[in-house]
């Protein structure tokens, strides 16, 4: 009985181990999720900036359209 109760006990400790490690490795990658999304914004705006100046560009004869097939 006490060799079983020993079991246990060393499985919860385990268990307990596991839980941990993967509550970091969550925490890890939701810190990286949101790191990549801020990324992921700012390429947005630059983007949007970006196709804004060619539409600019192309509004005030500075370049010419190109052709369309």
């Amino acid at each position: 009985m006490e060799k079983m109760l020993i079991k246990l006990q060393e499985a919860i400790a385990l268990q307990g181990e596991e839980i941990s490690q993967m509550s970091n490795e969550i925490y890890t990658q939701q810190k990286e999720i949101m790191q990549l999304r801020a990324q992921l914004i700012k390429l947005k705006s630059k983007i949007e900036l970006i196709q804004g100046d060619d539409a600019d560009s192309y509004s005030s004869g500075l370049e010419a359209p190109p052709p369309h097939y």
